[in-house]
């Protein structure tokens, strides 16, 4: 752990050199959506995504002990709504799986 410091009576933590905190060395996502006409006026579509996030400290203060390992979510859903999304809301179903 770094050592503290007092600069002009004010308490003070030199972290050169700490991971940043909230800052994932990598994270990223990806997605994907299919739809399809059905039924005269009808559509039914399918979704999926994935979100991933490598490990990082949730402290600004360097604390060890806040550290969150890297995880995935994943979300899917199915939708049916009319063709011009007007008429029949479009009905969801399914996140964060």
């Amino acid at each position: 752990m770094p050592p503290s410091l007092t600069v002009n009576n004010v308490p003070y933590q030199d972290v050169s050199g700490s991971p940043t905190a909230m800052a994932p060395k990598w994270a990223g996502a990806v997605g994907a959506r299919y739809e399809m006409a059905v039924g005269g006026s009808y559509k039914f579509g399918i979704n999926a995504n994935a979100r991933y996030s490598g490990k990082y400290l949730a402290s600004g203060f360097t604390n060890p002990l806040s550290k969150v390992g890297s995880y995935v979510v994943l979300d899917a859903g199915v939708k049916v709504g009319s063709d011009d999304d007007r008429r029949l809301p479009p009905l969801v179903a399914g996140q964060h799986l």
